[in-house]
């Protein structure tokens, strides 16, 4: 039915724009602009979640539509090649996919799905991850001569971290809606590589030994050489039906 939904929308919007501006809830372009999202149509995504922060009522938590966003950047960031000509327009989106997670963390969890929160705490935690890895690159690339970026490196990991913890102590077997390959397991294996960074090796060994399933490490970890192995055996596991060229 959504997909219905979302496809006429489409239809509609390309021959009246300013007439279907009002007919959605919120909870409506919600729907639409996850489909949108599915189907990895980012700039009709991009609408649907904007015009609904729109028709959202006077003090609504629109969380949801930061996220919406946030989700959207960060994919369309990761679909694009590694050529090096990508990487201004990939920083960027990945700049804008920060900012509406954050938004959508400001918003709060007062009147709104678990469901929804979770995928918010999820969203800001890969953003997290992807700016303490940032700042750890730039340190080492600048041959450790900018103590600064390592602080904040942690102070990125430190982020990550209790986020992550509020979220699976929220929900132990979450898995993002839209993906199911970002679950509770990928969770796990980005606080390993935290604690990695962060050189707290028991803690690292401490979540690759709570994988469970295909991603599930073939021994039990407690030394450097495990942990690797284990590591590349989780992410030899990794789909994602979304971020698949």
């Amino acid at each position: 039915m959504r997909k219905y939904l979302y496809i006429s929308y489409i239809l509609v919007f390309l021959s009246c724009h300013e007439e279907v501006i009002n007919e959605y809830s919120y909870d409506e372009y919600m729907s639409d602009g996850w489909e949108a999202f599915e189907y990895k149509n980012w700039p009709y995504g991009k609408e649907l979640f904007r015009t609904g922060m729109d028709q959202a009522t006077q003090n609504q938590n629109i969380a949801e539509a930061f996220s919406g966003l946030g989700w959207i950047y960060l994919y369309e960031a990761n679909e694009l090649s590694p050529i090096s000509s990508n990487d201004n327009l990939r920083n960027a989106l990945r700049d804008s996919a920060g900012t509406e997670f954050n938004n959508a963390l400001l918003e709060g969890s007062s009147n709104i799905d678990l469901s929804v929160w979770t995928d918010v705490l999820s969203g800001f935690s890969y953003d997290a991850v992807y700016k303490s890895d940032k700042f750890l690159s730039e340190y080492y690339n600048l041959t450790f001569s900018d103590p600064s970026k390592l602080d904040s490196m942690v102070v990125y990991s430190d982020l990550a971290l209790a986020k992550t913890d509020t979220l699976l102590s929220l929900n132990p077997n979450y898995v993002f809606r839209y993906d199911e390959c970002l679950n509770k397991n990928y969770l796990r294996i980005l606080r390993a590589q935290i604690y990695f960074n962060l050189e707290e090796n028991t803690k690292m060994f401490d979540e690759l030994n709570l994988l469970t399933e295909q991603y599930q490490c073939n021994n039990y970890v407690n030394d450097m050489e495990d942990a690797i192995r284990c590591i590349a055996l989780a992410f030899s596991n990794q789909c994602s039906k979304l971020t698949s060229p």
